[in-house]
């Protein structure tokens, strides 16, 4: 417990049984719960965690970004805190971590990892790949981030929902601060920590791992807009149908009731629904004589009782 809020720390580990006791005995007395994702492990690991007292999540699907979003769910704490299992990031930074959070009102801490405790560098194809990948963050988003590929991340939970990362691989270190640091509501900070010698043997493929993320990064250009335009659409209630009135059938004008109309009393005299036509008893309808331009009327011959022209009245 901090400041009253409690303090969750998620740790996805995929066969880090030498790792994992060092870091978890190094867990600071703040911290109120650890999970620990066992990704697919094949060691001790789980055992191990669970006798140091940590809470195991099995995640059966390989994945880095898969094993946090596991953790993420699993997770009760009003912040969490993010680590490896290796020993790379400190446990004893978290208190540092979550003091920076509460007095500067931010929202969301990605640490930078500065320098070693033991004076060791990194290696060079490490150094360039990062640089390369952090460049190319900069560049594209227009966001200010030293160290893109940090894996030791503080937040607020309620910024988790805002952000909704969504990768299952490496790229979701990249991609969770992208989301936090280009988001409008949200106040992201860098900070620089210690970083330790890893314990166990190391899983990142340099080539194929930086890869990916740096194709990941050009496609998530593209499609951040959409995705933040496709999060703002609030889908609407479905509407209650009401039952449409049933409408009376109204019998034609001209004629007489459904029940005495007869078959034989349909005729072009009784069919004032037509233009032109009349009801029995008024002046024939006016007609165009095929030979003049001149309207007359037709004399009561020219038709019979369907409504064809006679021969008879036919002008040549």
């Amino acid at each position: 417990m901090y400041r009253g809020k409690r303090i969750s720390v998620v740790i996805p580990c995929h066969n880090e049984e030498e790792g994992i006791a060092a870091v978890l005995a190094q867990m600071p007395s703040v911290v109120d719960e650890v999970v620990v994702v066992d990704n697919a492990s094949t060691d001790r690991t789980a055992e191990v965690a669970r006798t140091a007292g940590a809470r195991v999540v099995p995640e059966a699907r390989k994945g880095y970004g898969r094993a946090y979003k596991t953790g993420f769910a699993a997770a009760r704490g009003d912040v969490i805190v993010t680590m490896d299992g290796d020993g790379t990031y400190p446990p004893d930074s978290i208190p540092l971590l979550l003091y920076v959070l509460a007095e500067e009102r931010v929202d969301f801490i990605s640490a930078r990892r500065w320098r070693s405790r033991s004076g060791e560098s990194k290696s060079p194809i490490r150094l360039l790949g990062n640089a390369i990948l952090s460049g190319a963050t900069m560049c594209l988003f227009f966001k200010f981030i030293n160290d893109s590929q940090s894996g030791m991340w503080v937040f607020r939970r309620d910024a988790l929902q805002k952000i909704d990362p969504r990768h299952d691989g490496m790229a979701l270190s990249e991609e969770i601060k992208i989301l936090a640091f280009t988001h409008p509501d949200l106040r992201c900070l860098e900070m620089p920590i210690y970083y330790g010698e890893r314990i166990g043997e190391s899983k990142l493929n340099i080539w194929r791992d930086g890869f990916t993320n740096l194709f990941f990064l050009a496609r998530m250009r593209f499609g951040l807009g959409r995705r933040r335009r496709a999060a703002l659409v609030t889908p609407l209630p479905p509407a209650e149908e009401e039952p449409t009135p049933a409408r009376a059938i109204q019998p034609w004008p001209g004629w007489r009731s459904a029940s005495r109309t007869r078959r034989r009393d349909i005729s072009p005299t009784r069919w004032s629904g037509r233009p032109g036509a009349t009801v029995r008893g008024s002046s024939p309808p006016p007609w165009r004589s095929p030979t003049r331009r001149t309207w007359t009327s037709c004399p009561a011959c020219c038709s019979d009782t369907r409504g064809r022209t006679t021969g008879a009245s036919r002008t040549r």
